[in-house]
């Protein structure tokens, strides 16, 4: 499960990977990184995809994972999860800070489409951040 939390940048400057709530150790104190830590504070159901919270056993997709990244990305340069169950999508990105490029704004728009089939790729996301 992609989360906000689990996304660190090393001691060499690259963003690693780290956490997929595996287990309930917390980080040890100090540390940066500690594979199956889990304490970033329980999932959040803005996270999942909307397909996936309004249908009940609904196969979980790569889009799936692109708006847990949107959701991420979001929460990054804002400091809060997007709630798209109560405000637009454009009222959310009129939220970003204009410190960022605009290509994050459009990647996030793109990644926070409700319908999977409308909610970019991966591949798409990687060419509009470069």
């Amino acid at each position: 499960k992609l989360h906000p939390g689990a996304v660190f940048v090393d001691a060499t400057g690259r963003a690693v990977l780290d956490d997929f709530l595996f287990e309930t150790a917390p980080r040890v104190a100090g540390c940066v990184s500690s594979l199956g830590r889990n304490d970033y504070g329980g999932d959040s159901p803005l996270l999942v995809a909307p397909e996936l919270r309004l249908q009940r056993g609904a196969p979980v997709s790569p889009k799936a994972d692109v708006w847990a990244f949107g959701c991420s990305l979001y929460f990054w340069v804002c400091g809060n999860l997007p709630n798209l169950d109560r405000r637009r999508i454009d009222d959310l990105l009129d939220l970003v800070p204009t410190v960022y490029d605009t290509q994050v704004s459009i990647a996030i728009e793109f990644a926070l489409q409700r319908d999977p089939k409308a909610r970019a790729t991966a591949e798409q996301l990687a060419r509009i951040l470069q």
